[in-house]
C-alpha cells in the first residue's frame, strides 16, 4: 500500500501528460474525445507512461517543479508536430501510392477543406430550389450534416436564375449560415495549384466540369485574395 501511494505522484504525472497530448492531437485532427471516464485515464496512463519515460532520457534537471511544467510544454509542442504531421497532404499522396484511398478523417469536411487556399462552395436546396455560393469560413465539427458558414457569398432564390438574387461577393462583413442537412447538394471547386488537385490532368478535369456548374467562380489563388478576384470578375461581367 504505501508502495502504491509512493507512486502516486508519477501516476498522476503520467495521466497529466497522456491527456495533454490526446486532447491537442485530437483536437487538431477533429478526432472526437471518449465520454468514458476509466478509458480517458487509462489511455493518459498508457501514452503518459511512454512520454514520461521518454523525457527520462535525458539527465538534466532543474527542480521537480520546473522539470514537471517543461515536460507539459514539450507534450504539448509533440502534439501539435504529430497532429501536423497526421494531417499532412504528404502522408495522403504516401497512402495512395501504395493503393489506399481511404480516408483518415471520421468527418468528410476535414477532407474537404483546403487550408492553404480559398475553398469555393455552391451548396444547393434541391426541394426549394435556392442556392448560396462563397467562400468557406468555417464549419461544424463532429456532425454528419454539419452548419458551415460563407463569406463573399451570392444568393439564388432559384438555381435556374443566370444572375443572383442577392450579391454579398463584394462585402466581405456579410457571412451566411447554411444548414447541409437542407443544402445537400454541395459542389466544390478548389485554386488549380490546390494541394488537393491531384494532377495537371485532373486540374484541367475537374475545371471544366465545375465551370459547367458553378456561376461566376472566380480563380482565387489564397484567402486573402478571394475579395478582390470576386470584384474583378463583376467588373468584367
Amino acid at each position: 500500500m504505501e508502495k502504491i501511494i509512493e507512486s502516486l505522484p508519477y501516476f498522476i504525472v503520467c495521466i497529466a501528460l497522456g491527456f495533454v497530448f490526446l486532447r491537442t492531437f485530437r483536437h487538431m485532427c477533429t478526432i472526437a474525445n471518449s465520454d468514458n471516464h476509466e478509458h480517458i485515464i487509462l489511455e493518459s496512463l498508457f501514452v503518459g507512461f511512454i512520454l514520461k519515460n521518454g523525457f527520462g532520457i535525458f539527465p538534466y534537471s532543474i527542480s521537480q517543479a520546473v522539470d514537471i511544467v517543461g515536460m507539459v510544454i514539450s507534450t504539448f509542442i509533440l502534439a501539435i508536430i504529430f497532429a501536423k504531421l497526421y494531417s499532412s497532404t504528404k502522408i495522403d499522396g504516401f497512402f495512395r501510392k501504395i493503393g489506399v484511398y481511404r480516408t483518415r478523417n471520421k468527418y468528410i469536411w476535414k477532407d474537404i477543406e483546403d487550408t492553404k487556399n480559398a475553398t469555393m462552395i455552391k451548396s444547393i436546396n434541391p426541394e426549394t430550389k435556392e442556392a448560396y455560393m462563397g467562400v468557406l469560413k468555417y464549419y461544424e465539427d463532429y456532425e454528419r450534416h454539419p452548419q458551415i458558414v460563407l463569406q463573399n457569398f451570392q444568393y439564388w432564390e432559384n438555381i435556374d436564375s443566370e444572375k443572383p438574387t442577392k450579391d454579398f461577393s463584394k462585402d466581405p462583413r456579410c457571412v451566411v449560415l447554411i444548414d447541409t442537412e437542407k443544402f445537400s447538394q454541395i459542389l466544390v471547386v478548389y485554386n488549380p495549384n490546390s494541394d488537393k488537385v491531384i494532377n495537371k490532368d485532373e486540374k484541367k478535369s475537374k475545371e471544366k466540369s465545375f465551370k459547367q456548374y458553378l456561376v461566376k467562380i472566380p480563380n482565387i489563388k489564397n484567402k486573402n485574395t478571394s475579395k478582390t478576384n470576386l470584384q474583378n470578375q463583376t467588373k468584367q461581367e
